[in-house]
């Protein structure tokens, strides 16, 4: 007969989705299929399951409210007096992470004079002091290198003031003080705790001499029938400093007459 479940604790109790978290109780259903966990309404993927700890990831489009629990088809005690009171979790917001960067992850023979640019998941706060806790590292040390920021706040650059060592081993580390535009914290895998992010690439020994092409444009060439808001969009082969990009060398020409518009580098 399977006895009313109740909460006693949450380890922890504020998180972003994603986040794993420990459920302390008593008749909780030892099968994880048997048990309903919900984060204010939300039901949750419960990972594991003993009579006194459940283990559950708190879902996407959660929001902070009572954990409240279902065991063997037996509803939790919690919130029906106050001697069970609610277990409350808070919800944070999800943080912006890296979804690219070049030069890639262990990448070799990476010319002496490129730079770096990590792509995010999310819009970052464009001011010097966030944005200095995204490095370049030979070792412990710094690189001194000029940074920017692409005009959709997704993309940032690093380019390096002075060619780099050859046959060396540099990091990317992005530190979890980064923030997004609406002040959320990087958190790299979002699991519980914040998480910074570390990606090695080695040098070779020659510049990179050869200088970029165009790979793609949207929309393409020919098209007809393109809405006159469209934006153009050209993907080159390589990584192109944001601050070469301008009315002298990017243009977009309508019967013969330059249309002047925001470059920005994605």
């Amino acid at each position: 007969i399977q006895e009313i479940p109740v909460i006693t604790g949450l380890n922890p109790a504020t998180g972003a989705a994603g986040t794993l978290v420990v459920i302390a109780g008593e008749h909780f259903n030892p099968n994880p299929a048997n048990n309903v966990l919900t984060f204010n309404g939300q039901s949750a993927q419960i990972t594991s399951a003993t009579a006194s700890e459940l283990r559950a990831v708190v879902p996407q489009g959660a929001t902070t409210g009572a954990v409240r629990v279902l065991s063997g088809g037996v509803p939790g005690v919690n919130g029906s007096s106050d001697d069970f009171p609610d277990q409350l979790f808070t919800v944070l917001p999800t943080g912006p992470r890296v979804a690219a960067i070049i030069p890639a992850i262990g990448a070799t023979d990476v010319p002496v004079n490129s730079g770096v640019a990590v792509t995010f998941t999310q819009p970052l706060e464009n001011t010097a002091g966030n944005l200095q806790n995204v490095r370049l590292l030979q070792g412990a040390n710094a690189v001194n290198a000029a940074v920017s920021l692409s005009a959709d706040g997704l993309t940032l650059i690093l380019q390096p003031n002075a060619s780099l060592t050859g046959n060396a081993i540099y990091s990317v580390e992005v530190l979890t003080g980064l923030l997004n535009d609406d002040g959320a914290q990087f958190d790299q895998i979002a699991g519980g705790a914040l998480n910074a992010f570390l990606a090695n690439f080695t040098t070779g020994t020659n510049p990179d001499s050869t200088p970029p092409t165009v790979t793609s444009v949207v929309p393409e060439d020919g098209a007809v029938g393109v809405g006159i808001d469209s934006d153009v969009i050209v993907h080159f082969s390589e990584p192109v400093d944001p601050n070469s990009l301008n009315e002298n060398t990017l243009e977009v020409d309508a019967d013969g007459q330059f249309n002047s518009g925001d470059e920005e580098p994605y």
